[in-house]
């Protein structure tokens, strides 16, 4: 857990507050959005509650925190790293739903700003598809009728599903859904907000009650949709270079390698990258923004900004 980054600061949970997923868009050349946050658990903490509490998926919080027990209750006392900072995807125009990330970033067509949230997707075997479409319709209180393949492996397992499920608490798509020009696929709600953030659906995208709702209401029909598993991200803080890398799903294709994510960052901004980190940060596949590099131009380091995280440029081999 990268504790020594000096944009990292403390909470006690004893004074939360609420974490905005509505950010600024950064300025030009920038593509950074959010803070880390670093939190102490209290009795009854687990990573999946802090996680929820900050609107941050289970498994962005597992990856962030590998030294800490998945599941069951954290010792109190216990600093966890909250990953509530963001390198924006490389598409950036409609909504962008990352895969590799199980996250989701909406870019309002006239607003300066972006949304993000975290997703549940489809497990192995009902991979939600990588593809490009839009949002065809959308509804409140949808009634879900099952399909045919969903009631058979139902019935495999010996369960038996209703074969419509109306509006209420046993509705799988909760009180809101965004359909896609696609067969089959489409952004929901749910009942089982726990299952946020993991890969336990049957290739439908699944948000938080309150989450659905804001995509609800600010998402307008025809909103183009990318789907995409971008598991390696690179990007510009003002002078300092990031990069970001998750813990990829075999099955499905990476949109770019960290080195390609590198290359397209620096394309049009040369910069001097420590390789070493930039591996060991593709290597830990922890998804926080890891600083690698700078702006080549520079002979020493900005007032504040990334003092105590990267060694000096001029030593950067």
């Amino acid at each position: 857990m990268k504790l020594q980054l000096s944009f990292l600061f403390c909470l006690s949970l004893f004074f939360h507050e609420a974490f905005s997923l509505k950010f600024p868009l950064p300025e030009t050349g920038n593509d950074l959005v959010g803070e880390l946050q670093v939190v102490t658990a209290q009795k009854g903490d687990t990573l999946s509650s802090l996680g929820m509490h900050y609107n941050i998926g289970y498994y962005e919080m597992t990856e962030a925190n590998q030294g800490l027990p998945k599941v069951g209750r954290l010792k109190p006392g216990t600093e966890v790293l909250i990953p509530s900072r963001f390198i924006l995807p490389s598409v950036r125009k409609g909504l962008v739903i990352n895969l590799a990330e199980l996250r989701v970033y909406f870019f309002p067509k006239d607003e300066a700003s972006v949304y993000t949230f975290p997703i549940g997707a489809g497990r192995e075997g009902w991979n939600t598809p990588q593809m490009t479409t839009r949002i065809r319709d959308k509804k409140k209180d949808p009634t879900w009728i099952v399909p045919d393949s969903i009631m058979a492996e139902s019935l495999s397992q010996g369960k038996a599903l209703k074969k419509f499920y109306p509006p209420g608490p046993e509705n799988p798509l909760g009180k809101y859904a965004l359909y896609f020009d696609a067969p089959g696929i489409r952004i929901h709600g749910t009942n089982i907000p726990a299952s946020v953030g993991k890969r336990v659906s049957h290739g439908c995208i699944r948000l938080l009650p309150d989450d659905i709702e804001s995509l609800y209401e600010n998402v307008p029909i025809g909103t183009k949709v990318t789907i995409t598993h971008e598991q390696n991200k690179a990007g510009w803080d003002n002078h300092t270079l990031y990069l970001e890398s998750e813990v990829p799903f075999s099955e499905y294709h990476d949109s770019e390698s960290a080195l390609q994510a590198i290359n397209r960052a620096t394309k049009n901004h040369p910069a001097t990258i420590d390789w070493a980190r930039a591996e060991a940060t593709q290597q830990d596949e922890d998804g926080v923004p890891t600083a690698i590099g700078y702006d080549e131009h520079l002979t020493s380091l900005p007032p504040d900004e990334g003092e105590d995280e990267l060694p000096s440029p001029e030593n950067i081999g």
